[in-house]
């Protein structure tokens, strides 16, 4: 159910700018097609020149040096072992003429969160917890059952809610991780609810330490008389 969600989110953010990658993964960078023949090719990151291509000759520069390739064919610049450094606006021109640009955005993968619980008396706050710096844009998701939901990584629970579990999970254009589940602590447990078990287990404390009085003054008042 969880992909299922991811699948369509990234499908519909896919049709739009900037362009995604995951810190270690490769970009392909294509432009847009320009008529032949094709004498003269330079990318650009931001305003440096990453890569250029005159005649027979390709150069090199900076990272793209090591990770960075040029398919004189297809004009498309490949950016392996991607670092947050090489996010940025890319431009190829070919014959001295500029195409359209294109951001990348090199971010992490989100992390597994956890679920953490306050509670009142007549309400419980679920908090999806997490350190996703690095990873934005970040989304959270609520599950229950088969319902699911994104929303703040908050999410208010009553003494009327019904549904019994509930998980998190975060997902951004190159990663989803889903958290462990969560049981409503309104919920009944063993048949009897979360709070009734502890205060039923308060008292029968309270009924041992008074039976163990009750049996100590009985103890001394018999050896009185």
């Amino acid at each position: 159910m969880w992909l299922v969600y991811f699948l369509l989110w990234t499908a519909v953010t896919a049709n739009g700018e900037p362009l995604y990658r995951e810190i270690g993964d490769k970009a392909v960078l294509t432009p847009d097609s320009v008529e032949s023949p094709i004498y003269s090719i330079v990318w650009k990151h931001g305003p440096d020149i990453a890569i250029e291509w005159y005649g027979n000759e390709t150069f090199s520069y900076r990272q793209f040096k090591d990770r960075g390739s040029l398919d004189i064919s297809t004009r498309a610049l490949t950016i392996k072992g991607l670092t947050q450094d090489e996010s940025g606006i890319y431009r190829a021109e070919i014959n001295n003429k500029d195409t359209s640009n294109t951001q990348l955005q090199v971010i992490s993968p989100v992390p597994k969160p956890n679920i953490s619980v306050s509670c009142e008396m007549t309400y419980c706050v679920l908090t999806c917890e997490g350190n996703i710096k690095g990873a934005e844009p970040v989304t959270c998701w609520w599950r229950s059952g088969d319902i699911v939901w994104n929303s703040t990584n908050q999410h208010k629970i009553t003494k009327e809610e019904k549904k019994s579990l509930f998980n998190c999970a975060f997902s951004n254009p190159v990663s989803f991780n889903g958290s462990e589940k969560v049981l409503n602590p309104f919920i009944e447990r063993n048949g009897a609810p979360t709070f009734t078990v502890v205060g039923a287990i308060l008292a029968m404390c309270f009924s041992c330490c008074c039976c163990c009085c009750c049996c100590k003054c009985l103890t001394k008042t018999r050896g009185i008389y």
